[in-house]
């Protein structure tokens, strides 16, 4: 990887912290699709915010169960192939990538400045445990070696080197030994097979810290997150009959298996149990199976959905009645995510219902204002018309007034010179 690339991954997550990171790289063309891992919580929170807002719906096409025969831990993830709008297809990966950091337990001071230490070789199987960068989208990182730290004073003596090896050494035995019987008798009973592997794996597990699991949600360019990966098994989601499956519904199931069982245990509920139970859930809901990909006899061992290396079987097909529990648990929690979706839409509809209402209150009570002003304008024309009419009928009136007026001066006048036109004719004769 490029120093630059390196560098920019390392200063991220502080830049993310303080609002700095910039927003391209961090700005994805749907909340469905994250550019960066994200943890099944915060992805259900995610699509429920792009439901409500875009209102967008991707149906899934087909699942996948993939392995990374490239990894030491040979870990394995569901990959869903969603179908886009732009034609193009979007793979989301669901997986248990670890331990979450936070169950991480703090480093102690050493007693005496020792420090007891597995070898690679003894705990290669713990390779799984090691949390993965959820903001990287590089493989996971190698296994790294088990430390037992001393224990304070007051805590019990720690037993020695060799007595912790011995018991780790003695329950990856017996788990062979139970793998070994169980591919050299096929015939044997699959309930005392079950109860073989099932008591291995509990006595592997009490050799190996629980803690909080990182369920996480991935979005990658391919189908696999890695070249070397190998396809376990398909389950067609295209075929006549069966009824459409969305990604907020696997992602709903995810969180829902994530909470069915939210601790980390190296040989049962890891990745391989969390892939599986993703994969047996939606099979049994959709009453379809997941198929099997072609192997070859040689790579059977080695490529076994559930083993590791061929040798360990740490996961067994989940029990049915853990399969139908979990799926009504999911139903319940689907049915409240797409009821609490459904009641925003409807309260978005009443809110523009209510808005549109509003609105039209607003235009009416414009309206009549307009109507208002209209009417008081018509009255101020009336009044203006009517003074003004008034003016007219007192100049007419004076006009008439001046007219008659002048009429009777005329008149007198012409009045005057007749009798003066009279009195000369009389003094005249």
């Amino acid at each position: 990887m490029p120093f630059k690339l390196r560098l920019l991954q390392f200063f991220r997550p502080l830049l993310r912290a303080f609002g700095m990171s910039d927003t391209a790289s961090n700005s994805p063309e749907s909340l469905f699709f994250p550019n960066l891992p994200t943890n099944v919580n915060g992805y259900v929170l995610q699509v429920s915010a792009d439901l409500k807002v875009q209102k967008n719906m991707f149906r899934v096409k087909k699942v996948f169960l993939l392995k990374q025969l490239s990894q030491t831990s040979q870990h394995e993830y569901f990959t869903a192939v969603v179908e886009h709008p732009d034609g193009r297809d979007r793979f989301v990966s669901f997986e248990r990538s670890g331990r979450h950091p936070s169950s991480e337990p703090q480093p102690k001071a050493p007693l005496n400045g020792v420090k007891k230490v597995f070898s690679k070789s003894d705990s290669a199987l713990a390779g799984t445990t090691a949390t993965q960068n959820i903001h990287s989208s590089e493989p996971p990182p190698q296994p790294e070696p088990i430390v037992v730290e001393s224990p304070d004073p007051i805590s019990p003596p720690v037993p020695k080197k060799r007595n912790i090896l011995h018991r780790a050494s003695a329950s990856v035995s017996s788990a062979l030994s139970v793998s070994s019987s169980s591919l050299s008798s096929p015939s044997a009973s699959l309930s005392n097979s079950n109860s073989r592997n099932s008591s291995g794996v509990a006595s592997l597990d009490s050799c190996f810290r629980a803690g909080e699991a990182l369920d996480i949600v991935r979005v990658h360019p391919q189908l696999a997150q890695h070249p070397k990966d190998q396809i376990m098994g398909t389950l067609s989601l295209e075929s006549p009959g069966l009824r459409p499956v969305y990604l907020h519904e696997l992602a709903v199931l995810a969180q829902t298996i994530h909470n069915s069982n939210s601790c980390y245990r190296l040989f049962s509920s890891n990745c391989y149990w969390y892939a599986g139970m993703m994969m047996d859930v939606l099979g049994r809901r959709v009453n379809s199976k997941m198929v099997l990909a072609p192997k070859s006899w040689i790579l059977v061992l080695e490529n076994s959905h559930g083993d590791w290396k061929g040798l360990i079987t740490v996961y067994h097909a989940a029990p049915e009645g853990d399969v139908i529990d979990v799926l009504a648990d999911f139903e319940g929690n689907l049915s409240k995510f797409e009821a609490d979706i459904q009641a925003y839409y409807e309260e978005q509809d009443k809110g523009e219902q209510r808005l549109k209402e509003a609105e039209a209150a607003k235009e009416e009570a414009e309206a009549a204002k307009e109507e208002a002003e209209a009417a008081k304008e018509e009255e101020r024309r009336l009044k203006e018309e009517e003074r003004r009419l008034k003016e007219e009928e007192r100049r007419l009136k004076e006009e008439a007034e001046a007219a008659l007026k002048s009429e009777r001066l005329a008149s007198a006048a012409r009045e005057k010179e007749l009798l003066e036109q009279l009195r000369l004719l009389q003094a005249a004769k």
